[in-house]
């Protein structure tokens, strides 16, 4: 009989449950296709189960929580405890990815994203590339957030580049610019060997700090009755004040 691969599941709401029947139904294929055989080691419910033991009996963590904590905390233990993490949790990814993709570097283990959200996985791979980057400009300290840069990134495949039609680049990766570009990276660029493809250069924003959504941009003071805030959110405000006049 082949070594089992241990699977700690943490979450056994409906996509929890669904995925302790799937990974029952398909163990045989997976054995057949990757000479070892899943099982669970434990599952962490609500009020039920013990975290360090799971982990502990475990190669390998689902974390299908959701919501930030405790999932971010566990994510965050069994990745520095040298487990490969697989995650559903797009909120927790968007809000904390890139502090758990360098905790995933720093132990030398992945973080990768399950099957249910293969449609975006063009997005995440850049997405993963680039808060890469951000977070060693943070360490280093040439910015002090995201918000702070303007990151251009380098796409070797056009499937990359055309999954972010009609998306904010900078909206996604909660930044106050970027582009993608479809042409070879300049030397020194970062790169990830696991994230093929894709190459970043985190430059700075330029211009002015907005004071409602704090990015950084060349519109600032535009419109003169506002003169501390971007076109954009001189808008919203405007809007919204005159919606609360009308109501009023």
């Amino acid at each position: 009989m082949s070594e089992p691969a241990r699977i700690g599941l943490l979450g056994r709401g409906t996509v929890g449950g669904a995925f302790a029947v799937l990974l029952d139904e398909r163990a045989s294929a997976v054995e057949a296709m990757t000479g070892r055989r899943p099982q669970l080691s434990g599952v962490l419910r609500r009020g039920e189960g013990d975290f360090g033991e799971i982990l502990a009996a475990s190669d390998l963590i689902v974390e299908l929580i959701g919501g930030i904590e405790p999932a971010r905390e566990y994510v965050l233990a069994a990745l520095a405890a040298g487990r490969p993490v697989v995650t559903a949790n797009k909120q927790l990814i968007a809000q904390h990815g890139g502090e758990l993709f360098s905790a995933a570097r720093d132990a030398g283990v992945q973080l990768r994203f399950e099957a249910a959200v293969a449609g975006a996985i063009p997005v995440i791979r850049v997405v993963q590339e680039s808060l890469g980057a951000l977070e060693i400009e943070r360490r280093e300290k040439r910015i002090g957030s995201s918000l702070e840069a303007a990151p251009t990134i380098y796409v070797a495949d056009t499937s990359l580049s055309d999954a972010f039609d009609g998306l904010s680049v900078a909206e996604i990766m909660i930044t106050s610019g970027g582009e993608i570009v479809t042409s070879a990276a300049p030397d020194g660029a970062f790169t990830q060997a696991d994230v093929g493809g894709v190459a970043v250069v985190p430059g700075r924003a330029e211009g002015d700090k907005c004071a409602r959504s704090w990015r950084i941009v060349d519109d600032v003071g535009a419109d003169s009755d506002y003169p501390d805030l971007s076109a954009r959110d001189a808008r919203a405000v405007r809007e919204w004040e005159a919606r609360g006049a009308a109501t009023g």
